[in-house]
């Protein structure tokens, strides 16, 4: 590296620690500007009674997401893990199958490549679920892509929605000033949402500069998704390939973007 260029990292800030110190370690101004906050779902109480209900009752739970695994945590406490004990655990990907390793859950269903719900439901162990009880975990809309199609094949399924998703307001209030300042040399997404969020908070006279700045997409999906939505160029990280991945898609694009 000759220069310190400004990447954006738009995760989460609980999540983007690891992430910002090996864009430094790569020789980067990393800078964090998540775009989403994660809040409680809904009044404590009455998502307490709801999640040990659905769950004392469940065959079966799907984690969407990491903040899932932590959110149900924090609304049960320890005995989210009694409540999962001899259940089969699920998670869309290897991150929130990390997580759930680190509670304690070893054998965690995930898919074989990939990391969405087409990827999951590609897995035997749901290939036939007709007849159980599958919850799934995760923070308050998203895609129907997984319940629909296990329900297709004769599982009852449930949401246990632990989690909100919203424009993280520090940023919104910076963000002018990161424009003029720290226009980033590229910018890594993790999500739709989180894209999403980065566009309506950035100011009208930044949008022409923000779809030209090239993005460091997490998976194909979302990546396929960019085009549609005025990029000009996005650069996919495959499915579990971590921080090293986005770090080598960074060289990638940035070298490309300087030929």
């Amino acid at each position: 590296m000759t220069s310190r260029a400004d990447i954006w990292v738009t995760r989460p800030a609980a999540q983007a620690t690891n992430l910002l110190a090996a864009l430094e370690a790569a020789g980067w101004s990393a800078v964090a500007v998540p775009t989403l906050a994660i809040v409680a779902a809904a009044d404590s109480d009455a998502l307490q009674r709801q999640a040990r209900g659905q769950l004392a009752a469940a065959n079966a739970a799907v984690f969407i997401s990491r903040n899932a695994v932590d959110w149900l945590w924090r609304v049960l406490g320890d005995d989210a893990a009694a409540l999962l004990a001899g259940k089969r655990l699920l998670a869309v990907g290897p991150g929130t199958a990390a997580t759930l390793r680190e509670r304690g859950f070893n054998d965690v269903v995930m898919p074989d490549a990939g990391a969405d719900s087409e990827a999951l439901l590609a897995r035997s162990e749901l290939a036939t679920p007709a007849g159980e009880n599958i919850v799934i975990v995760r923070g308050r809309g998203g895609r129907e892509k997984l319940a629909t199609t296990l329900r297709e094949r004769g599982a009852q399924v449930d949401y246990l929605e632990v989690y909100v998703r919203q424009h993280d307001e520090t940023t919104q209030a910076r963000l002018p000033q990161l424009w003029r300042e720290q226009p980033p040399a590229a910018i890594v997404v993790s999500s739709r949402a989180g894209l999403d969020a980065l566009r309506a908070m950035t100011p009208a006279e930044w949008q022409p500069r923000l779809r030209a700045t090239p993005l460091i997409c997490l998976g194909e999906r979302l990546a396929a998704t960019t085009a549609a939505l005025g990029f000009r160029h996005c650069q996919a990280v495959a499915a579990g390939g971590g921080d090293a991945g986005i770090v080598a898609a960074l060289r990638q694009s940035l070298a490309v973007g300087h030929e």
